[in-house]
């Protein structure tokens, strides 16, 4: 929680005794108790919350669960038996090699979901109508001889259950005060083949389904309904969705991708609630002593303030999108930061760009809810005063990276590899911890710094913190003058990261256009960034029209996370070439800034930028249904370059939406979801 918030913009500390006085109270804070309110409506009703499986169903807050499985005899077909128990298209369990997920429409309220699953010999869509009850139909589209699909009952994060199968029926007893029972009814009775199923399936309560020739199971967990009955309701639940989507009109498809790639990320965890991991599954092994897939996530820093942002797009979503956002805050190290990860028994020591202010203003503008404020601001402000004591670097006092050694500083950027951070120089700054400096001014993060206090301002002002408010101000302005004066490169004409020395490091990405996130370059300083680097077809490649006139075909989509005429560009590499949603965010919102809405130059770049990256993000998404982690810059490049289903992806065509004005200006939305 928060509370030293005033001791950082002070510059001393609190009294024990006035800290304790503030923070124990025999009854919860008026946010603390909408948080709590808030998160308990979330957290009801049948969804795929599992993290590691979109294929697992759970009802809220009982955790029973049922699994949906396509069982076969393996991959060859002359393997030993396997069922698909879990299904993510990141990271999937082995022996899974030839399955493709490709995943559909996704409401904020669960009402209607869709997806296909496919082996090489069978293919079915899946859709489900969530909520208080659980409606689900599965549909043979192709093939599928040889293969049953399995209903499997169980109970997930130690909750304990009764769970049976009856000829045409699954029912869920949970055990414990309050806890509503659930009956599953299928379409027809459990037949199978002769397949034989894997003995950890088998000793499972289940139903099985012989797919073989075709055909649908439907179920519903309300009362016996025919499968007709099932089809047609989830029918008319997605024309219901697409038309919340048509409310945007041209962006209709856009919208859809973006809500589906936040949305199918949403999961829930007993330690935490409801929360938004940047993929499903957990690859990364933080918690190396978990018992059971039940218990893993790995939540990072600016890729889950992002997926809040994404979320809190319409009403139906906010609330989401708050819970999102408020557990990646409350996360905050005793030390006062933000993590650059953290999961159940680890966090990282070092942080990551403070994007939250951000996030946080733009909700608060978008929908007035002053407790969400009040919930989040004094861990906002450590975050700001831990980055002032623990990041700045002399002569100059501006904000530089740091960790416990020179990769974790690299990691703190967000920027894992950048070329930006090639070679080694890193001091040691405290010799108890054996933490310290990049010994380089950074003008991205220190840009980031400059307008988290900006927006903190305009927090503090709402809550009605005015000295707070004014403190910032001027923390603000100091930084933003610092980047003016010494971050701006005459010779590049642009703004170049400077070592402590004085030299220039003279490797561009798209973070020396982070200045204008708070209108730090001036007119003349903006139109020579965009007209030398922008909208230079040999380094940043975003064409005037938006229509990737005169790129080479390995700059074709633009905005790559180094120049183009870098030599780490050619061979690319994660953050050494790709293209990246959180960047195209960032991008436009210095583009956006009101110093710069009446420069014509200015408005050309945002609808070229927009228009390049919604291009290159529909392009995975119609081919595969992926929302790539990072893309390819390469006019011929087929997939995705890293992970493929990871929200921040979904960030290129976000702007979109942002840019058209369905974020602070929204258009008219369907009714019932405003």
């Amino acid at each position: 929680g928060g509370g030293k918030g005033a001791a950082w913009l002070g510059g001393g500390t609190l009294r024990k005794e006035a800290w304790l006085e503030g923070a124990l109270s025999p009854a919860l804070p008026e946010a603390e108790a909408q948080r709590d309110a808030m998160q308990a409506r979330l957290s009801s009703g049948w969804a795929p919350w599992y993290d590691m499986s979109y294929t697992r169903l759970v009802r809220l807050p009982e955790g029973s669960a049922l699994a949906l499985m396509l069982c076969d005899s393996g991959a060859s077909g002359a393997d030993a038996p396997r069922c698909l128990e879990e299904a993510r298209v990141d990271w999937g369990p082995g022996g899974q090699g030839d399955v493709t997920i490709r995943l559909g429409a996704h409401a904020y309220d669960r009402s209607y979901l869709q997806l296909y699953l496919a082996t090489a010999t069978c293919n079915v869509s899946i859709e489900v109508g969530g909520g208080d009850e659980l409606l689900a139909i599965v549909e043979v589209v192709a093939g599928c001889d040889g293969t049953e699909l399995v209903l499997a009952g169980s109970s997930v994060w130690y909750r304990v259950h009764e769970v049976s199968a009856a000829a045409q029926t699954l029912s869920f007893t949970p055990i414990g005060d309050g806890l509503r029972s659930s009956v599953v009814h299928a379409t027809q009775p459990s037949k199978g083949s002769a397949l034989l199923l894997p003995r950890r399936v088998e000793a499972l309560p289940h139903l099985r389904f012989d797919l073989a020739g075709g055909g649908s199971v439907g179920f519903s967990s309300k009362a016996p309904l025919p499968a007709a009955r099932i089809r047609a309701t989830l029918r008319a639940a997605w024309e219901a969705e697409q038309a919340r989507y048509g409310a945007y009109g041209e962006h209709a498809e856009v919208k859809m991708a973006v809500q589906a790639g936040a949305m199918w990320n949403v999961v829930y965890n007993p330690l935490e609630s409801v929360i938004a991991p940047v993929i499903r599954g957990n690859p990364w092994g933080w918690d190396p002593a978990v018992l059971s897939d039940d218990w893993p996530y790995v939540l990072f820093d600016w890729d889950t303030h992002f997926a809040a942002l994404m979320l809190s797009l319409d009403a139906a979503g906010k609330e989401l999108g708050y819970s999102v956002l408020i557990q990646v805050v409350k996360a905050k190290s005793a030390e006062g930061f933000v993590p650059n990860g953290y999961a159940p028994t680890r966090k990282s020591t070092h942080s990551q760009p403070p994007v939250g202010s951000k996030v946080l203003l733009e909700m608060y503008r978008r929908y007035r809810d002053l407790w969400l404020v009040e919930l989040l601001l004094d861990d906002l402000l450590d975050w700001s005063g831990w980055f002032l004591e623990e990041r700045t670097l002399p002569p100059l006092n501006m904000t530089a990276l740091g960790g416990d050694d020179m990769q974790a500083a690299r990691y703190e950027s967000g920027l894992d590899d950048s070329p930006m951070y090639d070679g080694h120089f890193f001091a040691v700054t405290d010799n108890k911890t054996g933490y310290g400096l990049m010994q380089m001014y950074d003008v991205g993060m220190a840009s980031m710094v400059a307008m988290s206090d900006a927006c903190l301002a305009e927090l503090a002002d709402a809550a009605g913190r005015a000295d707070t408010a004014k403190v910032l101000r001027a923390r603000s302005a100091d930084a933003r003058a610092k980047i003016a004066a010494h971050l701006w490169d005459e010779q590049s004409g642009i703004f170049v990261n400077r070592l402590a020395t004085g030299r220039f490091r003279r490797r561009i990405t798209p973070t020396s256009f982070y200045p204008m996130l708070s209108g730090i370059a001036t007119v003349g300083r903006a139109e020579s960034m965009l007209r030398g680097w922008l909208l230079n077809a040999s380094r940043f490649c975003i064409t005037p029209k938006g229509n990737f006139a005169g790129n080479d075909d390995t700059c074709y989509w633009g905005l790559p996370s180094v120049s183009a005429d870098d030599p780490a560009f050619p061979p690319l590499g994660y953050w050494r070439g790709y293209v990246w949603g959180p960047m195209a965010l960032l991008t436009y919102w210095g583009l956006s800034h009101e110093a710069y809405l009446d420069v014509p130059l200015v408005t050309t770049a945002r609808a070229a930028l927009c228009k390049q990256m919604g291009a290159l993000f529909l392009t995975q998404w119609r081919a595969h249904r992926h929302v790539c982690e990072n893309f390819s810059p390469w006019r011929n490049a087929t997939e995705c370059t890293g992970m493929r289903f990871y929200h921040w992806g979904a960030l290129a065509g976000f702007i979109g939406l942002l840019d058209a004005g369905f974020y602070q200006r929204p258009r008219q939305e369907a009714a019932a979801f405003t």
